[in-house]
């Protein structure tokens, strides 16, 4: 879960320029393994789907800053954060990230069914949660928070 950390940490602070402040949550499937990490960026991608745009603007081009500054924070397993199974990702390993998700929508279900990831107006602090999957089936998870913002650093 110390990769996720660093995602979290990494995306929450390039977007915001504040401090973030990332939690662990705890996994009760304890099914996590470091060889599944390295299984999913085999190839140099991971397939990672975003769900939300707390700074307005087009969906598209948060989506395309958020999996870019997700670059490198993996650090001993490069791979960049890809859109598409077109761009040949490890399946069924995936990475899905919420801002400001739904507080119903578990981990599991984010994996599950990650189309069906509701986002929160700007909400104060703002909110990521990030998932390691396995097909649907949540392999880590970890969540953070940064108060304060208002738009989008370029």
């Amino acid at each position: 879960m110390v990769r996720h950390s660093i995602f979290a940490i990494g995306v929450l602070s390039m977007l915001t320029g504040y401090a973030a402040v990332v939690q662990d949550v705890p996994a009760p499937w304890g099914s996590y393994f470091e060889r599944e990490l390295k299984s999913a960026t085999i190839k140099g991608v991971v397939l990672t789907i975003i769900a939300g745009k707390p700074f307005g603007g087009l969906q598209k081009d948060f989506d395309n800053l958020v999996r870019r500054l997700m670059y490198g924070q993996n650090r001993e397993l490069p791979a960049d954060f890809v859109a598409s199974h077109n761009e040949r990702p490890t399946p069924p390993y995936k990475v899905v990230v919420a801002f400001n998700k739904d507080r119903g929508m578990s981990s599991n279900l984010m994996c599950a069914d990650p189309g069906a990831l509701r986002s929160e107006p700007q909400e104060k602090p703002l909110r990521i949660d990030i998932v390691f999957c396995h097909g649907d089936v949540a392999k880590s998870d970890t969540g953070g928070y940064a108060s304060n913002v208002s738009k989008q650093r370029s």
